[in-house]
């Protein structure tokens, strides 16, 4: 297998089938014979088609004069990485661009398009040369959405919470955050890990990364974070069987910064999977302390419960069950603290999954709104007075947000507790209370969180 037809093969998955990229990449890829550079190659194509297909489509519906809605998705999937490696991947020489192409074609039972793919290629090869391009819209926000391979919703509401964050910058300046949000959101993401306090710290982390072939650096906004620059899948396999650290972004580090978490708290996390606020958690509790994670995944629990064991951590116990439902296991206990780290639109993650700007609407924005709430009402349910409720998502709406934020203390009375661990610049002063918010930040997942005290 070539390396484009493995890549062909993933995005047809992502489309088709509605997969992940990054576990159809690693599906297909453990299937696969290709050597480093193969596999780098068919990385870049599919996360780099995700994250432009809106441009190539634009680019294809020019090439072919209109008719790209008639074009059979699989030729139109063969098109889209062929152009993303013309237009983007400089180093690619252009005549194994084609070949591929019609040798991917006629894999995939499709060669009689074969012909039609290699004239829209070589057009594409003549208007590069010739220095010319589509046609962009005339809107300038509609331009940067079909530049940048985003859909026009996603920078609107962008642009309405910037506005209700710095309603004191000019027009001009607002659109300039959201031009370098936009095209920040097709830069791909680092590795960012926690080490385990109880068996190890920063510098021995690092230590042992380097050891194991890797390098890495101290992380650039959460404390005791790492970040690994190299080493790959292997390095963090071995770290996390050793039980010295686990994959996790520095802005879900930063989120769980803001629950003061004492040594002997009884806590409980209502929406675990796959668990690294759990994991956090565990780190900072003592022997008195407890965790109870409960989420509705039974084998990510499983995963989390042998992490836990990996880890060295006690007085942890597992629940799968739907945490915006009253819990029977949990009748009649309070907890001194609950972490709800909601299922969300995940927007704060389109560098990592972008396919996800593919898949959400504004509709599902208001949907995943009301069930988090469902699950906030459970976890206030749990609490005992005085207690703190860590709410955190990764994305960036107003509705997941800040909208949320009001009616905790509009629903629940209560306060919002300041956000006073992290930088200012990451930190949304809003009307009802602080929310941290580390969304357009360059090298940083988009997060929005707070911390609300039962009354």
């Amino acid at each position: 297998m070539t390396s484009r037809h493995a890549a062909f093969k993933i995005l047809r998955r992502v489309e088709r089938e509605n997969a992940y990229a990054n576990r159809a990449l690693a599906s297909e890829l453990d299937r696969s014979n290709l050597d480093e550079r193969d596999r780098a190659l068919v990385t870049e194509i599919v996360y780099g088609v995700l994250r432009r297909q809106r441009t190539l489509d634009h680019w294809i519906a020019w090439l072919t004069d209109g008719k790209r809605r008639s074009i059979d998705p699989p030729v139109r999937e063969v098109l889209r990485l062929s152009l993303y490696q013309l237009l983007y991947l400089e180093k690619i020489p252009e005549h194994a661009v084609l070949s591929e192409a019609g040798r991917v074609l006629r894999k995939a039972g499709f060669a009689h398009a074969v012909g039609f793919a290699n004239a829209v290629l070589r057009r594409c090869q003549r208007e590069i040369r010739a220095g010319k391009h589509p046609p962009w819209p005339d809107d300038p926000t509609e331009r940067l959405a079909v530049e940048e391979g985003l859909p026009r919703w996603i920078l609107d509401e962008w642009s309405a919470r910037d506005l209700l964050k710095y309603p004191e910058i000019t027009t001009k300046k607002r659109f300039g955050r959201l031009r370098e949000r936009a095209r920040n959101s097709n830069v791909a993401s680092g590795v960012a890990l926690r080490p385990n306090p109880q068996r190890t710290s920063v510098e021995a982390l690092k230590t042992r990364i380097e050891e194991l072939g890797g390098r890495a650096e101290s992380g650039v906004a959460a404390p005791e974070a790492v970040r690994l620059v190299s080493g790959g899948q292997r390095v963090l396999e071995t770290l996390a069987s050793e039980g010295l650290a686990h994959v996790m972004d520095e802005a879900a580090q930063l989120v769980m910064h803001l629950l003061e978490i004492h040594p002997s708290d009884a806590l409980v996390d209502l929406c675990a999977a796959p668990g690294g606020k759990s994991l956090f958690a565990l780190g900072r509790l003592g022997e008195s302390g407890s965790l109870v994670s409960v989420d509705l995944h039974r084998g990510k629990m499983k995963l989390l419960e042998r992490q836990v064991e990996a880890f060295g951590f006690g007085n942890h116990r597992a629940l799968v069950v739907d945490a915006s439902r009253p819990i029977e296991e949990l009748q009649g206990r309070r907890f001194d603290a609950a972490i709800v780290d909601a299922p969300c639109s995940a927007l704060g993650l389109l560098r990592r999954q972008p396919e996800i700007r593919h898949r959400r609407s504004p509709e599902d924005v208001e949907k995943l709104a009301r069930v988090q709430r469902g699950i906030l009402t459970q976890a206030v349910s749990l609490l005992s007075s005085g207690g703190r409720l860590l709410f955190s998502v990764c994305t960036d709406t107003r509705a997941e947000g800040p909208e949320q934020l009001a009616w905790m203390t509009e629903n629940f009375g209560g306060e919002i507790l300041p956000v006073s661990t992290v930088a200012d610049t990451l930190v949304f002063h809003t009307p009802n209370g602080d929310l941290l918010d580390s969304g357009g930040h360059p090298l940083l997942d988009g997060f929005q969180a707070f911390v609300w005290r039962k009354p």
